[in-house]
C-alpha cells in the first residue's frame, strides 16, 4: 500500500538545501519529515551567551534535532529532551521536565522555538 508521498521544494535565498515532504505517518497524520529530523539550526540573531571579562558574549544559539529527540544549546545552557511534531507544531520535554513548544515552518526551513527563531544550518 502506497503511504506517503515525497515533494521537493527548492529554495533560493534563505541559505538552505531541498526540503522533503512527507504526508504522514501510517495512519495519515501529518508529521514534519524529513525537513526536520536529523538537521541543526540557528538562531536568526545573536544572542547572549555567557559573560566574558569584558560583559556578556553574543553567539548564535542551537537547535538539534534526532528521532523525536532534540538539543538546544542557548545562553551557556546545554538542554536535551524528547520531542514531537504534528501538523508543523512542535511539543517537547526536556530531560528535567520542562515543557517546551514551537513550530515548524516547512517552506523557509525555520523553526520558531521559545520565542526564538531558527534557520537550517548550512555548514
Amino acid at each position: 500500500m502506497f503511504r506517503s508521498v515525497s515533494l521537493v521544494f527548492a529554495l533560493s535565498g534563505c541559505g538552505a538545501g531541498a526540503i522533503s515532504l512527507d504526508s504522514g505517518d501510517d495512519d495519515g497524520t501529518p508529521t514534519c519529515g524529513a525537513g526536520l529530523w536529523g538537521e541543526t539550526f540557528r538562531s536568526l540573531e545573536d544572542q547572549e551567551c555567557g559573560l566574558g571579562p569584558d560583559g556578556p558574549v553574543l553567539c548564535r544559539w542551537t537547535l538539534s534535532f534526532g528521532d523525536e529527540t532534540y538539543d538546544w544549546s542557548y545562553s551557556d545552557v546545554a538542554e536535551s529532551g524528547t520531542v514531537t511534531c504534528v501538523d508543523n507544531e512542535l511539543v517537547g520535554t526536556s530531560s528535567g521536565g520542562a515543557a517546551r513548544q514551537g513550530t515548524f515552518q516547512r517552506p523557509t526551513a525555520r523553526v520558531r522555538w521559545e520565542g526564538q527563531s531558527y534557520e537550517q544550518a548550512t555548514e
